[in-house]
């Protein structure tokens, strides 16, 4: 419960909750868990839509959302550290952007939701990197935006087309 609290947290973007997630070294896994946890509600959400249970696409998707998430905080890691000259270590971020994943559960609803839950993702990312790299919020938002692009271009070069 408190991993979902804190989660919840996160979300609204609540600092002293992350600065409590920074510093928690447990907290990873509970991250790495809410990552996938999103991507499984994802699964879901397609089952109930009708597609057929596959326990292959199960494991590729779950595989795949971690994998992204890591991609993600290490091309932002390594973009705040050029532009702020940080040495945030690689957990941290990743803790603190893993716990902003509960968002993304808008964009399995109708479209204007989904867009309002992917908007705030991006808004809870920048917070949360901003935290992480200890800077103000536009420096922060640079390294999320260089981390998502990042994120394309790997994921494309290893995963091809299918990756989204």
């Amino acid at each position: 419960m408190i991993t979902i609290r804190r989660a919840v947290e996160a979300a609204f973007l609540k600092k002293d909750s992350l600065a409590g997630i920074a510093l928690d070294h447990r907290a990873t896994a509970d991250a790495a868990l809410l990552v996938s946890g999103v991507a499984l509600v994802g699964y879901v959400w397609e089952l109930v839509g009708g597609e057929r249970f596959s326990w292959r696409l199960l494991v590729a998707i779950m595989i795949n959302s971690v994998m992204v998430w890591v991609i993600i905080a290490g091309v932002t890691l390594l973009a705040g550290r050029v532009l702020c000259r940080t040495e945030t270590p690689m957990f941290t971020i990743m803790r603190l952007q893993g716990f902003c994943h509960l968002p993304l559960l808008l964009v399995y609803l109708v479209a204007p939701l989904a867009w309002f839950g992917r908007i705030w993702f991006l808004a809870a990312m920048v917070v949360a990197t901003a935290e992480a790299l200890e800077t103000v919020w536009w420096r922060a938002a640079l390294a999320v935006l260089a981390g998502l692009m990042g994120m394309f271009f790997i994921t494309q070069l290893f995963w091809g087309a299918r990756a989204f």
